[in-house]
C-alpha cells in the first residue's frame, strides 16, 4: 500500500486538481444529476486559471 502524504497547495497543483474535479463530475455526475446540472456545476471548457 502507498503512503499518503499531506503537503501545502502549489500553484504547479492547479491543473491536475482541476482535471480530477471536472473529469469525476462529468463521468460520475450524470448517474445521479441531469447534464444541465451537471454542466451548471463543472461548465466546460475547464478554466484553470480560476483554480490558482
Amino acid at each position: 500500500m502507498t503512503d499518503l502524504i499531506v503537503r501545502p497547495y502549489r500553484t504547479e497543483d492547479a491543473r491536475v486538481l482541476t482535471d480530477i474535479f471536472y473529469d469525476t463530475i462529468h463521468h460520475v455526475g450524470p448517474a445521479h444529476y441531469t447534464q444541465a446540472q451537471v454542466n451548471a456545476w463543472t461548465p466546460l471548457p475547464k478554466e484553470y486559471g480560476l483554480w490558482q
